[in-house]
């Protein structure tokens, strides 16, 4: 966790949720975010989540909102103003902050995925997904193409979202469901930011072209921004010009949302 210079009014927060394929990683990864957005005038929470396996789809997410919750119920020791609270996460992450973002104020989300400690409002006023999956079943059929799938029976995709869930699609449906965000769209979920790359072949970017237009007929306020030639993880090279387009993305983002500097 870092905090920007004490503030006179009490500012913006970003709860930030790292990447890692559900089954790895930790808090700290992505200094670099860190460090941009508190030069933006956010207070960072960098979060830890439980990490499969055994499966954890029904864990992590409540971690998530236990830490949103926290963050909340602490908003005046750190100087934050509670109705000014991103999530942002990246991959697993970014899936993670979805979902945390989705099932808030969502009767059948709100029952699957409580706060996994006791604490107040999980409710976000934004959140950023960097390619981060929205619907964890049509991603599994994506991560080994139709036409390859009789020499191929398990892509990297595949893999790690068995661990997260305990199994495919076929034999595990309604925990696909409940934990895809794609499942509690709605007009009233928070102003979301989805930018994916054109290019990755971990998170394919069919998802979150299909999750658009679907975002959008429900009538929620989403913005989907698709980065050509990118990869997974393009943010990473930080000088690079996918990193620089989604920074300039999430900057505006985030100054129209949560009022950033």
């Amino acid at each position: 966790m870092a905090t920007p210079p004490p503030a006179e009014k009490p500012g913006p927060a970003v709860v930030l949720v790292h990447g890692g394929s559900w089954t790895k990683g930790r808090r700290g990864m992505t200094p670099r975010w860190n460090e941009w957005l508190i030069e933006r005038g956010a207070t960072v929470f960098d979060i830890d989540y439980r990490l499969a396996p055994p499966a954890t789809w029904n864990q992590a997410p409540g971690d998530v909102r236990c830490a949103v919750g926290w963050v909340r119920r602490n908003a005046a020791r750190y100087g934050v103003d509670p109705g000014r609270i991103a999530l942002m996460g990246m991959s697993a992450g970014g899936h993670l902050a979805l979902l945390a973002a989705y099932t808030s104020g969502h009767a059948e989300g709100e029952k699957a995925f409580p706060p996994s400690c006791e604490t107040g409002d999980p409710s976000v006023s934004a959140v950023v997904s960097l390619y981060g999956p929205y619907d964890l079943a049509y991603s599994y059929d994506l991560a080994v193409p139709w036409w390859a799938a009789k020499w191929l029976s398990e892509g990297e995709g595949r893999v790690m979202t068995h661990d997260f869930i305990g199994g495919p699609p076929e034999k595990e449906p309604a925990a696909y469901r409940a934990a895809s965000p794609i499942t509690y769209l709605r007009a009233d979920v928070p102003p979301t930011l989805s930018v994916q790359g054109g290019h990755d072949q971990i998170v394919y970017p069919d998802d979150g072209r299909r999750a658009a237009p679907l975002a959008h007929e429900a009538g929620a306020s989403h913005r989907y921004v698709e980065i050509g030639y990118a990869g997974h993880a393009f943010d990473l090279a930080w000088g690079g010009f996918g990193a620089q387009m989604a920074r300039a993305e999430i900057g505006d983002f985030l100054r129209r949302t949560v009022r950033t500097e």
